[in-house]
């Protein structure tokens, strides 16, 4: 059965509230791996008070069906990668963010719930629908070879029940 437009803007508006949620509770991530803690001095560089305008960032939570070994139906797979990327281009477009200008770098920083082994290459695959929302919102030129290139990535257990990611987006 088809959505109306209502039902479709009452779920958007319920995943930006959940986003939110998500957002305002990243300064309260309190259970930190000392492992991962002692990878994120080296994988984020201090930023420079001049550049930190010119800094995006996004933090959603990954969406398991994402990966690069999903086996489910085509149209379910679209379907979740269309939500993604709309509410990442959402997120992207809010007011703090500026467009950056040229090349530009991703740092990716994934919190987990626990200790259990995942990939961190695939966790980076499932992050590309959110980096088409942000070219989608025009905040950096594409994410080709020579607009984007991946910077730092670190992992952070505890702090969230499902595995999350914040995206930051600064210029090269």
């Amino acid at each position: 059965m088809a959505r109306s437009r209502s039902q479709i803007l009452a779920e958007r508006a319920f995943a930006l509230f959940v986003i939110g949620l998500l957002v305002q509770s990243i300064s309260s991530v309190t259970a930190v791996d000392h492992c991962s803690t002692s990878r994120l001095k080296y994988a984020f560089p201090t930023i420079p008070t001049r550049w930190r305008d010119k800094l995006i960032k996004i933090t959603m939570a990954l969406d398991p069906k994402l990966t690069a070994q999903n086996r489910g139906h085509w149209s379910t797979y679209r379907k979740n990668i269309k939500a993604t990327r709309e509410t990442a281009r959402l997120l992207a477009g809010q007011p703090p963010n500026k467009p950056i200008k040229g090349r530009a770098i991703v740092d990716y920083l994934f919190f987990v719930p626990d200790r259990k082994h995942r990939d961190e290459a695939n966790m980076i695959h499932s992050c590309k629908a959110m980096i088409d929302g942000v070219v989608d919102s025009k905040m950096i030129q594409g994410d080709h070879w020579e607009a984007l290139s991946t910077g730092g990535v670190a992992i952070i257990v505890g702090g969230f029940e499902v595995v999350t990611v914040q995206l930051t987006f600064r210029s090269a």
